[in-house]
């Protein structure tokens, strides 16, 4: 067992991320007997790793779970976005039409206060006129009375 056990332990020794084997490792590999020491020995190396790999597998499926909870939220925002994206269109169309409303209602507004303007200029006009012929009823009727009088 001597020399798989040296070439067992060359090979778990190697760092994970080492890119490529030295040959006499992989050749060592490849001539290794499967004697009972060395499935012994195998086991024993996967039994140390049990709790590497449980932990592992614990870590990937907290990772799916937040994975899934980050989705959930994406998915929940993308809603309140798209319903808020929703709600302004409704807004900005709304105060569109309420500033067309708004013009229009200024609009007539300042033709209401020229035709005020126009009426009260034309009050005074017809005033003027109606206290002219007043004057001039008055009189002719002050010269119908003298000539009355003096009939």
């Amino acid at each position: 067992l001597g020399g798989s056990q040296d070439v067992l332990r060359e090979f778990i020794a190697r760092p994970v991320a080492a890119k490529g084997a030295p040959l006499s490792l992989l050749e060592g590999l490849s001539k290794l007997r499967i004697t009972p020491e060395v499935q012994e020995l195998v086991v024993e190396l996967l039994q140390g790793f049990e709790p590497t790999f449980a932990s592992i597998l614990e870590a990937s499926q907290n990772d799916t779970v937040m994975r899934d909870s980050i989705y959930a939220e994406f998915s929940t925002s993308v809603a309140k976005l798209g319903r808020s994206k929703s709600v302004l269109e409704s807004k900005i169309q709304v105060a569109g039409d309420n500033r067309q409303l708004h013009m229009g209602c200024r609009s007539k507004e300042s033709q209401l206060f020229a035709d005020k303007t126009e009426s009260e200029r034309q009050l005074r006009a017809s005033q003027s006129t109606m206290s002219e012929r007043l004057v001039t009823a008055e009189k002719k009727h002050e010269a119908m009375l003298l000539r009355f009088q003096d009939t």
